[in-house]
């Protein structure tokens, strides 16, 4: 019988954001508050710096795991200022792999986004007590360091086919953890991605199908 085992490893699901829109990526307060145009030219810099690099070798020994954002606000925040947050459970999760010293790479999606938009190495143990005052919503925990690998697009139609326990990718949980040989591929996308971001060009964010099934 294959269906009991489906129930072991569901994680407790994430704290709701009382102000989530209906369509994450739809208009509204989350997305314009950092919609200013000094603002798209700093993260195009960013941009372009950390896309610059050559490309990315796949470490032969390696953790790989989804992070799923709530907004684009708080992604941005990410990028200018290279720190993370999840929850405690989340950050308990990326603490194990952190201490296993091996490298932890983190993909990162937006909900609703329709595709994955940035790709992100963990560069420091969690610390608890440093709790940021730039996320959205202050329930999130203590912050680590992050170092972006790729801020680029890469279309949930395009690694719909790579699988997570039962499901795919582009339906897994924050801080799921990919299998070495699915996070392989899922980094070997990014890598051959091109270098577009939907973060900066709002008008790409139409060709991405909106996912609205997602799993909080």
């Amino acid at each position: 019988n294959h269906h009991h085992h489906h129930h072991h490893h569901h994680q407790p699901l994430r704290p709701f954001r009382s102000n989530f829109p209906e369509r994450p990526w739809g208009a509204g307060p989350a997305w314009e508050a950092l919609e200013s145009a000094e603002d798209f030219a700093d993260l195009a810099i960013l941009k372009d710096k950390i896309n610059s690099h050559a490309a990315f070798e796949i470490p032969q020994t390696c953790r790989f795991f989804v992070i799923k954002s709530f907004n684009v606000t708080d992604i941005k925040q990410a990028l200018k200022r290279s720190v993370w947050a999840s929850t405690e459970h989340g950050n308990q999760r990326l603490q194990a792999a952190y201490e296993m010293d091996l490298p932890v790479i983190l993909f990162f999606s937006v909900n609703g986004s329709g595709c994955f938009c940035g790709m992100a190495r963990m560069s420091s143990p969690i610390d608890g007590s440093r709790r940021m005052e730039c996320w959205s919503d202050n329930r999130w925990g203590g912050s680590f360091d992050i170092e972006w690998i790729y801020l680029k697009d890469v279309p949930n139609k395009r690694v719909s086919h790579l699988r997570v326990g039962t499901k795919s990718v582009t339906r897994s949980r924050d801080t799921q953890e990919m299998p070495y040989e699915q996070g392989s591929l899922m980094a070997q996308y990014f890598v051959e991605a091109e270098d577009r971001s939907c973060l900066l060009n709002p008008e790409l964010r139409a060709e991405y199908p909106l996912e609205l099934e997602d799993e909080f």
